[in-house]
């Protein structure tokens, strides 16, 4: 667990849960990216993917929350199948979930936000999360038939620092778009590896 101080004196508590999932203490909530708390099991699908490791947390460890945001919700590896039973059940508490358009088309109840849209929730005055574009892969990879498209999100609240969460960005030139339109942030949340199912042959 990282625990980062504010230039305010506020801090903003980031516990690793796993791959993605990363429960934040922030400006008085609790405020979960990317649920993933399945135990190891392969995905079939057009690929194959294989989690190798469980959580270091359950979800009923770390319910109840205020906020979920989710950078993408087709892919189990950001949104695993006990992570959408967490989705369904915050949502019929009535937490918010921020995702991506095209989350919202696919999971009822999720509110899709566009690349630099911005909306300050009810029941958190002064909070306000934007969502900031994210490229899934290389250029072109975001299509709906390939990876399809992540966003990422910015936190902002009165006397606590500025959040990035990055979802799975591929795109150095958007973290500097990103960065000069929010040049306080204070704390970088980055997914980071070098995943490869052999789509983009050369490519990063």
């Amino acid at each position: 667990m990282t625990t980062v101080p504010a230039p305010s004196g506020t801090t903003v508590r980031a516990t690793l849960v796993g791959g993605p999932t990363v429960l934040l203490e922030y400006a008085g909530l609790r405020v979960l990216v990317d649920p993933t708390f399945d135990e190891p099991r392969s995905y079939e699908g057009a690929v194959t993917l294989t989690k190798l490791a469980g959580p270091a947390l359950s979800a009923d460890a770390v319910e109840p929350v205020d906020l979920v945001l989710v950078s993408h919700d087709q892919h189990p590896d950001n949104l695993d199948a006990s992570g959408r039973a967490l989705v369904e059940r915050v949502l019929a508490d009535g937490v918010p979930v921020l995702s991506t358009p095209a989350a919202a088309d696919r999971v009822p109840g999720v509110t899709g936000l566009e690349p630099w849209k911005a909306i300050e929730l009810d029941g958190a005055p002064g909070l306000v999360v934007t969502a900031v574009p994210a490229l899934h892969g290389p250029e072109g990879a975001d299509a709906p038939t390939l990876s399809g498209p992540v966003t990422g999100f910015v936190l902002e609240a009165a006397d606590a620092p500025t959040v990035y969460a990055s979802g799975d960005n591929a795109s150095v030139a958007l973290v500097g778009e990103i960065a000069a339109r929010f040049p306080g942030i204070a704390v970088a949340i980055l997914n980071a590896g070098a995943a490869d199912v052999g789509r983009f042959p050369g490519r990063p």
